[in-house]
């Protein structure tokens, strides 16, 4: 259901999948964020923190703001049990590592310059480029995540669940302030903790017919602000 709560979701932002390169990012962080809940009291983490950091470099290679989730990842760490201090050099080695080789390797082939102005941005604040109607979806799930989280942290064994959100949307918040492809930003790193959320509220209902009921209006709402708002989204 979270799939599928996913799918309908990323619907709102019908521009990225212009784009290969943000698609191929957001599988990325979707396996970092997936690793990142499952590495949750793991003793031992330091085979874990390794692949999730090789996601983030690709992520990033992709597209800069997935550089964010290494704040996710530190953490994560911080809060696992083991040697934070080690664990928390892992990114740091493991990025070290891979961009000694991708500089070798375009050493040779003569792409430096493709590979320096990867991981260049200069940040653009212009409180103009959020007054614009393809932004609207965004404001909508970014409210929906603080209104479920707030919600999730009510219950105690899911407080996990609804802190780690919260560090999604802080590191979404960051992102979406300082690039410029804010429905990108968006879409990494918020599409997944509503969709997660949603099925969490409606699996939660005991009654069928209400479980059934809202699904089918979530699904049909944002079905038809595609289809009437799309010339706005894009």
């Amino acid at each position: 259901m979270v799939v599928f709560f996913w799918i309908v979701i990323s619907m709102l932002f019908p521009e990225v999948y212009k784009d290969y390169t943000v698609m191929l990012a957001n599988t990325c962080i979707l396996f970092v964020i997936l690793q990142i809940m499952q590495s949750h009291n793991i003793t031992d983490g330091r085979q874990v923190f390794f692949d999730i950091s090789v996601l983030i470099f690709l992520a990033t290679l992709f597209f800069l703001p997935s550089l964010l989730a290494l704040f996710l990842l530190w953490l994560q760490i911080l809060t696992s049990p083991g040697k934070k201090f080690r664990n928390s050099l892992i990114p740091l080695v493991v990025f070290a590592i891979l961009f000694v080789i991708l500089l070798a390797a375009s050493l040779l082939l003569g792409w430096e310059n493709q590979l320096f102005l990867r991981f260049y941005y200069l940040p653009k604040f212009d409180i103009s480029s959020f007054l614009q109607y393809k932004f609207l979806p965004l404001l909508g799930i970014l409210l929906i995540n603080i209104m479920i989280t707030s919600w999730l942290l009510k219950k105690s064994y899911k407080r996990y669940y609804s802190g780690f959100f919260i560090s999604l949307i802080l590191v979404g918040m960051v992102g979406i302030v300082l690039h410029e492809n804010k429905n990108a930003v968006g879409w990494l790193y918020f599409t997944f903790p509503t969709a997660l959320s949603g099925m969490m509220i409606i699996e939660g209902l005991k009654r069928h017919w209400l479980r059934e009921a809202l699904l089918w209006f979530f699904v049909l709402s944002l079905v038809g602000i595609l289809i009437i708002g799309r010339s706005y989204l894009l």
